[in-house]
């Protein structure tokens, strides 16, 4: 058994004994993101919620991806590199047709936990390279004010005018931890050439407002990088406005093609104006969720950068963390503030929500991951998991409680849209079930598997796309066993696609930890109009054993699949005859399919079975055609069936063979008055050869010692002649 089976096999098991006194019914439970320190402080960005899709979607659903193929890359040291639904660690170029991941590197890597490497494929995806490394100074030691790299970003960047896939270059931001204190602080902003060389170690920190988790990592038209990242001193005096969420900060990479390195800028601070409170230990904080991202329109001109918080301007509304929206229609150059809005007016949030205090007070809802792109219009679309804030009092005590429930849904994944702030849409993508998974992480608070929505476009824009993980409900009531599913969405016509799950059936079905999806997608894949780069993972039993990463090639929609209610069928059938007789048995092989009609091509009736058998009248070609339906429409597969002899020959073999003895135990005694040489089958009753053909002219004995016992076919044949019979064999 191997050590994806097994850990499998332990969830399963520890699943089934805790969930014993899982309780139904509607709870409420704290809800805060905040990534951890490491070592000091294993854990992972908290996020509560639960995970399904509502019964209409799971009639819907695509199990598996035929055109799927699963890679494995990189390893880390541990899990702690994937967690949290702001990095972009997949990194997709269409020119090049390359892609990268970024992460924490391979176990076993000199330097210890804290360094970074990325995997890189310049053929699509079919091969790899890993564990290229991004900090091979802090890895021998040279780097003393760093203590660990974390939770990596990052962008593949083609120069322009270049068309070799190794001249290209990686470029990755994060966190790490300042030595001086052992805390938050530092952000790495690191970069190399693709094939290795060229690398550049940046470790810098903006004293005393250091900097916090840089998320949202991109690239812009102009092949300008960016990323947003808030502050943090960790002292917890507010008078100082350096705070956690006080600011966020927009850094602008330019690649400088004299050092090879990125020049890095610092082009707007944001100060969302935050709901204050004072904490029981007197301390004066904001009301953030410590959520952000950030994304450019195709062409560059149009950006926009969401904060996931409690904007003072919504008490008027009902106070509860949600998006506050800067945008810039200047290439970044400028950001303005959108304006306040209700989101609990939306029909679709409505939908599936709680309303405050026990049921009885207004929706309120709790935005928690973000993840963000700009169409081919400048419009801004969020993916976001949306809880239900439980109250709707501003006390201290109440700020950060969801309701919590595994009766219905409660929660759900949200697509949502806007321009101005005031012109926002929003469609659920699906309905959450499940409450969040968890690693156990050896003296530390568990990791939370949760659905972790991305979002990501086509090149042009038109197209968006949606992956998230979930955990199948008939087997956990927890999202411990996920597996990566996906949609999308047509810009111009406003359809979506069916939900995919892109690894159920395959060999990784529960084992699709945390995946991760590049900004922008494949168009040039051999698979899928549109292919998702999408990276997922596989923790040890612990979390702090090492983890393994898996890309998988070829999964994804193609043009037709937006507007379906379900993916398209794909009819097939193969099928089995004896040689002999009329009598032939079907096999289906269709997929995406609830509802068959066979059309046998004789003048019959049709057949509505799955897998139906079929007598022919006559000898003959037939065309058998099958016709396979679901939701989304209707496939056609036909193919001719040749039937030979059907009726005819039986009288006149019949008085020229003696077979004997029937039954029988072990030996069958052919005899023919005939000279002819003879081919001579036995088929057992469902068609299948049941023992090597033999010839013969004028007798055989035919040894059946080892078949079991039962009825068989015996079938003769001679020139276009076929004669058959049943034989028994019992002992």
């Amino acid at each position: 058994m191997n050590s994806f089976t097994e850990f499998k096999l332990f969830l399963i098991l520890f699943l089934c004994f805790s969930q014993v006194n899982a309780q139904p019914g509607a709870l409420s439970v704290e809800n805060q993101s905040l990534p951890a320190q490491e070592p000091a402080s294993h854990s992972s960005a908290v996020d509560m919620s639960h995970h399904r899709m509502s019964p209409i979607q799971e009639d819907l659903i695509r199990s598996g991806s035929g055109s799927a193929s699963f890679k494995t890359i990189g390893t880390s040291y541990n899990i702690l590199t994937t967690i949290t639904v702001g990095q972009n660690q997949v990194s997709w170029s269409e020119e090049l047709e390359s892609v990268i991941f970024v992460h924490r590197h391979n176990d076993g890597t000199p330097g210890g936990s804290g360094g970074l490497s990325f995997d890189i494929s310049t053929d699509g995806g079919d091969s790899w390279t890993t564990n290229v490394s991004l900090s091979p100074d802090y890895n021998a030691g040279s780097i003393p004010a760093n203590q660990g790299n974390r939770y990596p970003s990052a962008v593949l960047y083609n120069p322009t005018g270049n068309t070799i896939p190794d001249a290209a270059y990686v470029s990755a931001a994060g966190p790490a931890l300042d030595s001086s204190s052992g805390l938050w602080g530092l952000v790495f902003r690191n970069s190399a050439r693709t094939d290795g060389s060229l690398v550049s170690e940046d470790y810098s920190k903006e004293a005393p407002e250091y900097e916090y988790f840089p998320y949202g990592m991109t690239e812009s038209a102009d092949g300008s990088i960016w990323y947003i990242s808030t502050i943090y001193n960790g002292t917890g005096n507010a008078a100082n406005d350096s705070l956690n969420g006080a600011k966020f900060k927009l850094w602008k990479g330019v690649f400088n093609s004299s050092s090879n390195e990125f020049d890095w800028t610092k082009v707007a601070t944001l100060r969302p104006d935050y709901f204050m409170y004072t904490g029981t230990s007197g301390v004066t904080n904001r009301y953030n969720t410590f959520n952000y991202n950030m994304a450019f329109s195709p062409d560059g001109q149009i950006g926009y950068a969401v904060i996931i918080g409690g904007a003072l301007s919504g008490l008027s509304t009902g106070l509860s963390p949600k998006p506050i929206i800067y945008k810039s229609t200047d290439a970044g150059n400028s950001w303005n503030l959108l304006p306040d809005y209700n989101f609990a007016s939306l029909p679709a949030l409505g939908d599936f929500l709680i309303g405050s205090d026990q049921g009885e007070g207004p929706v309120l809802p709790y935005f928690t991951s973000v993840d963000v792109v700009v169409d081919q219009d400048g419009r801004l679309h969020i993916a976001s998991e949306v809880n239900s804030r439980f109250s709707s009092s501003t006390d201290p005590d109440s700020l950060y409680f969801i309701y919590l429930a595994n009766v219905q849904p409660v929660s759900a994944l949200y697509h949502l849209t806007t321009t101005n702030g005031t012109d926002w849409t929003a469609s659920t993508l699906d309905t959450v079930r499940l409450q969040n998974g968890s690693i156990p992480l050896a003296g530390s608070t568990p990791i939370r598997v949760v659905p972790g929505v991305q979002i990501s476009r086509s090149q042009d824009g038109s197209k968006i796309f949606f992956t998230w993980s979930d955990s199948d409900i008939n087997i956990v009531l927890f999202n411990d066993l996920p597996d990566v599913l996906g949609r999308g969405y047509d810009v111009s016509s406003g359809e979506y696609t069916f939900i995919s799950n892109f690894t159920k059936s395959t060999g990784f079905e529960g084992v699709a930890f945390f995946p991760t999806l590049a900004p922008t997608i494949n168009e040039s894949g051999a698979s899928h109009d549109y292919e998702l780069p999408v990276v997922f993972s596989i923790p040890g039993a612990d979390g702090g054993d090492p983890a393994q990463f898996i890309y998988v090639q070829g999964i994804g929609f193609d043009e037709g699949d937006f507007g379906l209610l379900a993916p398209l069928p794909v009819a097939g059938f193969t099928y089995t005859y004896p040689g002999y007789g009329g009598t032939v048995m079907f096999s289906n092989t269709s997929t995406n399919a609830n509802n068959y009609i066979w059309d046998f091509g004789d003048g019959l009736p049709l057949s509505g079975l799955t897998n139906p058998s079929h007598t022919f009248p006559a000898s003959g070609s037939y065309e058998v055609c099958l016709t396979a339906q679901n939701l989304g429409g209707n496939n056609t597969f036909c193919q001719e069936i040749d039937l030979l002899s059907v009726g005819i020959g039986q009288a006149q073999w019949a008085e020229q063979l003696l077979i004997g003895p029937n039954p029988t135990a072990h030996v069958l005694q052919i005899r023919s008055n005939q000279s002819t040489e003879t081919l001579i089958q036995v088929y057992d009753m469902l068609g299948r050869l049941a023992m090597p053909a033999q010839r013969f002219s004028g007798s055989i004995e035919l040894v059946v010692s080892d078949l079991p016992i039962g009825t068989y076919r015996l079938v003769l044949k001679q020139d276009d002649q076929v004669y058959s019979r049943s034989i028994s064999i019992l002992r």
